[in-house]
């Protein structure tokens, strides 16, 4: 080939290769608006899809069942379990020796010859010759097995195991937060709908008595002062009603949110007919003793610190040579070959001297990790003791105040039937009645408030303990036997806890 000529194929390839990289360059391409309504649209269908409709009211079972099926921080980390088991499995391929497998066509455009010169005199001892054909075929099969890869990479599927593990505890972390959530929410929203409609009745009643007062005023049929207290007294018991009916409406919401309904769907809440007061038999000390066993955070630093001596284990393995064990079949084509299918086999050692020197330092390294996890796990105990503490803390402050407000609400409910008499015997004004009312539904919604607190109390000891909410397996997935599942489960724990 001239020189000329090979001038103008290099300039030839220039030229090609610049055309090929100029349609191959990227600019920035925004989301259109249109895209993203689509993605809204998607997004607002997959949000409630699959969901079965509320066609009764709703017991504290059933919202949990519904929270932890359609609740999406719940979807989130089953995911997470998921991809946890399916990184898993894909590195238990790794364990494999590699075995590849090749074939290919190569073609000359001319002969592949030689010719050979003599090392004494210099001179061409034969002439041009070649062993191989302008065209061939070529196979081959290897089998590569190093054995410390293998225990390196046996290692990592171990700590890969142990992911799942966390991925494991990590669920069920997310599963007694919603949990508590929801029992929570739960039982305020209950008191919302048994109390709703008394105060509502009670709200227009005062203000009806408002009206009054000041007709009464306005004629001078009572004294200023005392017509302005009363309307006074009035206002400040409206004013109570409607910061409790505000406060009670945000827990239907909350307990909406927390089941995934969709915004605006209305439900009730089934209705609980007795006020069963729990009993806590275990002291504190068994109490604290249950919640280091069985907390999801601790038993999460116990895989983290075997991933870590595993790790360890790993920079120790990397400082020990390799040995490479290969196995091949071959064919080629060639017809100038004397054979030509052939099989090899062989031994090779491998060893990066500088891992004799860096591998101290890994080690090191690893077993701070080691020491960190046992540190970590230390004051997540001292964490966990605290909430116990907190936990049993709330219970009894929640159960002596519950007992409070069930005996105020005794009382005032005996108030207002003896006003509503000395009413019908003309002792006392209809304000004086409407007053003496509102204090009453006011005391039994603060009784109701009172035991949803200690509802929920009972809730946030579980949940500082650790104990699973839900039973292990169900059978089916339905929202209905999931309910009954939780509940004889809900029944058997609450039960644990009075032995």
């Amino acid at each position: 080939m001239t020189f000329s000529l090979f001038r103008k194929l290099s300039l030839t390839l220039v030229l090609a290769g610049a055309v090929i990289l100029g349609g191959c360059s990227i600019d920035p391409v925004a989301f259109s608006d249109k895209a993203r309504q689509s993605r809204v649209k998607t997004d607002l269908i997959d949000l409630y899809k699959g969901q079965e409709e509320v066609s009764k009211p709703i017991t504290v079972a059933e919202a949990i069942a519904r929270a932890l099926k359609y609740n999406l921080d719940q979807r989130v980390k089953l995911m997470e379990q998921g991809v946890a088991i399916d990184t898993l499995d894909v590195a238990h391929f790794d364990l494999l020796p590699t075995l590849a497998l090749n074939a290919g066509y190569n073609h000359r455009s001319n002969q592949a010859g030689a010719v050979s010169e003599s090392l004494i005199t210099g001179q061409q001892s034969l002439e041009p010759s070649t062993s191989q054909q302008r065209s061939r075929k070529i196979y081959s099969a290897n089998l590569v097995w190093n054995v410390l890869d293998f225990g390196v990479s046996y290692a990592t599927a171990k700590q890969l195991a142990d992911e799942v593990n966390i991925s494991n505890e990590l669920r069920r972390r997310v599963i007694q937060n919603i949990v508590q959530d929801v029992q929570a929410a739960w039982w305020r929203a209950a008191v919302a709908d048994r109390m709703a409609a008394e105060i509502e009745v009670m709200l227009q009643q005062a203000k009806d008595a408002i009206a009054r007062s000041r007709e009464l005023e306005t004629k001078r049929l009572k004294q200023p002062l005392e017509a302005l207290q009363r309307q006074r007294s009035l206002l400040e018991l409206i004013d109570r009603l409607l910061q409790l009916r505000k406060e009670m409406s945000q827990a239907k919401l909350d307990l909406a949110n927390l089941m995934n309904l969709r915004p605006g769907t209305q439900y009730t809440i089934a209705q609980v007919s007795d006020e069963a007061i729990p009993d806590i038999k275990p002291t504190l000390s068994d109490l604290e003793q249950s919640a280091l066993l069985t907390r999801p955070e601790l038993r999460e630093e116990d895989y983290r610190k075997r991933i870590s001596t595993l790790e360890v284990r790993k920079a120790l393995l990397r400082m020990f040579p390799g040995l490479e064990v290969s196995f091949g079949r071959n064919h080629d084509t060639n017809k100038f070959l004397f054979n030509n299918s052939w099989s090899e086999f062989g031994l090779q050692i491998t060893w990066n001297v500088f891992n004799v020197f860096s591998g101290p330092a890994a080690q090191k390294q690893a077993q701070s990790q080691v020491d960190l996890a046992d540190a970590r796990r230390l004051a997540l105990s001292a964490a966990v003791l605290a909430q116990v503490n907190v936990a049993w803390q709330r219970y009894q402050e929640s159960l002596e105040d519950y007992k409070l407000s069930r005996d105020l609400s005794d009382v005032e409910q005996r108030i207002a039937e003896n006003v509503v008499a000395a009413r019908k015997a003309n002792r006392v004004d209809a304000s004086e009645v409407v007053m003496s009312r509102a204090a009453a539904v006011n005391s039994r919604l603060r009784r109701g408030l009172a035991y949803a607190e200690l509802q929920s109390a009972i809730a946030r000891i579980h949940n500082s303990l650790g104990s699973d909410p839900i039973p292990a397996q169900v059978k089916a997935r339905d929202i209905s036997t999931l309910s009954t599942a939780i509940a004889s489960h809900l029944v058997k724990k609450t039960s644990a806890l009075s032995k």
